[in-house]
């Protein structure tokens, strides 16, 4: 095989391990910006280093200690699948940012209460 047959399996290659997304889990702590890559673990293979695709998955756990989580959000186009365990408000880096998402699951462990606030930012689907 040529270099340049080479050159194209792996192109071919690259373009199909990228749409596969990633998972990611949020680490960051109180005020964190949803863009700074040290907020997040992922497994998979990311176009990024935080969720910005509608192949990649996001997970907001609980919160080691409790209290919630705050995330500044930047717009994001679209992310597939966004799953919250714990109080998180939302706010924006600046301006009115708007996070798409496929699904929005909630899902409360022990029975808590848990609250979303959106002070100046979105989610929507």
């Amino acid at each position: 095989m040529t270099s340049r047959k080479w050159l194209g399996v792996l192109a071919a290659a690259g373009t199909a391990a990228t749409a596969l997304g990633a998972s990611f889990t949020w680490t960051g702590g109180h005020g964190s910006n949803w863009t700074d890559c040290g907020s997040w673990s992922y497994t998979g293979l990311p176009s990024s280093c935080y969720p910005s695709t509608k192949s990649d998955d996001v997970t907001i756990p609980v919160r080691q200690g409790g209290g919630g989580w705050t995330i500044d959000l930047v717009n994001i186009d679209q992310v597939d699948d966004i799953t919250i365990f714990e109080s998180v408000d939302f706010g924006p880096v600046s301006g009115t940012p708007t996070l798409k998402c496929d699904t929005l699951t909630i899902e409360a462990s022990n029975a808590e209460e848990i609250i979303l606030t959106f002070d100046g930012a979105t989610i929507s689907g």
